[in-house]
């Protein structure tokens, strides 16, 4: 319904009095926040070094758990801190020493696990930030390669190239994997818990956890990354001959043997993708040649939708239980969000960031953003009616 006009003449005495009224209603014809509908929360302040020079350092990592109520920060040179974003409160301070302890959520952002390089694992609460658990989790040189987001795993690699994988709930070692000649350096955990894919420096691995079952193939690659069920296998080649070194190539897992040839393992009519990220129904969501972004589906090897241009970004993040993803325009200082299954702008967040923003962290019901850079405050976004307090 149409908002009601004035129709008191300017010269009569009951003008001031219908100005006033009119004001009132038109407030009140004012459209609610709709549901893409985004609000600055807050600042979440530096860390300070204990230097002398005292310089503020900014977070070059967070991580927010499912529902935005706790952010992980790990500020550069500095310690990682467990906010309590409600409440704008430091649960948690782990200091930081020579790049240890490595620290990362995991159990659906319900826990903080901290390895250390002695091979001490400290299990912390998300919830109240204090410890649960305390474990040996390997020797002298222990790394932690992979968090699962959705079970309570971590895997760890030790001086002895010894792959382990830990239940950070009970402290226990669910899986321990024989050495190798070899250091795996990057690890993978199918988010069913199915297997584990590793890669060395000439080698890419995968084991089936079930059977012990142990696949590979001879490849220089980088980042290897399964598919919720395992099957699919995205990696990243780093061979200084390849075309498209910022591609990552998408192999079928049933096909890997000993003896594989990595043009084999692919899967047909896949593009490469840039900073391409699994979706928990298996698709997969990356950046084209072009920059835009693009939504695949994995086991046909098909391109399911192509965004406008405006979607091109440098950072990126999925969230609201995948069905969104935010991109971030440098130029425009703008975040957009999608709708992964329709391809439509559903919202987008005025920032103030420049072109230095390094990081964005995206939570799995939807209600909260944050921003990051090593120059600048953590920034915090909610949703509108997401409400600001635990």
């Amino acid at each position: 319904m149409a908002c009601p006009k004035a129709v008191v003449p300017r010269g009569s005495q009951l003008w001031p009095a219908a100005v006033a009224a009119l004001c009132l209603v038109v407030a009140g014809c004012a459209p609610e926040p709709g549901p893409g509908a985004w609000t600055r929360l807050r600042y979440l302040p530096h860390a300070v070094d204990g230097t002398r020079d005292g310089h503020r350092r900014g977070a070059h990592r967070i991580a927010v758990n499912d529902d935005g109520s706790r952010l992980l920060c790990h500020y550069l040179r500095g310690p990682v801190r467990l906010w309590d974003v409600g409440r704008a409160e430091t649960l948690l301070e782990i200091p930081v020493v020579r790049h240890s302890p490595h620290v990362a959520l995991t159990g659906r952002g319900r826990l903080v696990v901290a390895a250390h390089e002695s091979g001490e694992v400290v299990v912390y609460s998300a919830a109240t930030g204090t410890e649960t658990q305390r474990f040996q989790a390997g020797q002298s040189g222990t790394q932690l390669l992979d968090a699962s987001p959705i079970l309570p795993w971590i895997v760890v690699h030790d001086g002895d190239n010894v792959l382990r994988v830990w239940d950070a709930d009970s402290g226990s070692c669910t899986h321990e994997i024989g050495r190798g000649y070899r250091p795996v350096d990057y690890a993978s955990l199918a988010t069913d818990g199915s297997r584990l894919a590793g890669a060395t420096a000439v080698r890419v691995r995968v084991w089936d956890l079930a059977t012990g079952e142990d696949r590979a193939a001879s490849a220089t690659a980088a980042g290897p990354a399964l598919s919720p069920d395992g099957r699919r296998l995205l990696v990243a080649h780093t061979e200084h001959t390849d075309p498209h070194p910022s591609g990552h190539d998408l192999w079928d897992v049933e096909r890997l043997d000993r003896a594989s040839n990595p043009a084999a393992l692919r899967v047909a009519g896949y593009d490469r993708l840039r900073a391409p990220r699994w979706l928990a129904d298996g698709r997969i969501v990356g950046f084209g040649n072009d920059g835009r972004a693009e939504i695949w589906q994995a086991d046909e090897g098909l391109r399911h939708r192509k965004l406008p241009a405006r979607s091109r970004a440098k950072v990126s993040a999925v969230g609201a239980g995948d069905r969104r993803l935010l991109t971030y325009d440098d130029v425009a200082g703008v975040a957009r969000i999608w709708d992964i299954d329709s391809g439509r702008e559903v919202a987008t967040i005025a920032t103030d960031w420049p072109s230095s923003l390094q990081a964005v962290a995206y939570s799995d019901d939807g209600s909260t953003i944050a921003f990051s850079s090593i120059y600048r405050e953590v920034e915090v976004w909610r949703s509108v009616g997401a409400g600001s307090e635990d």
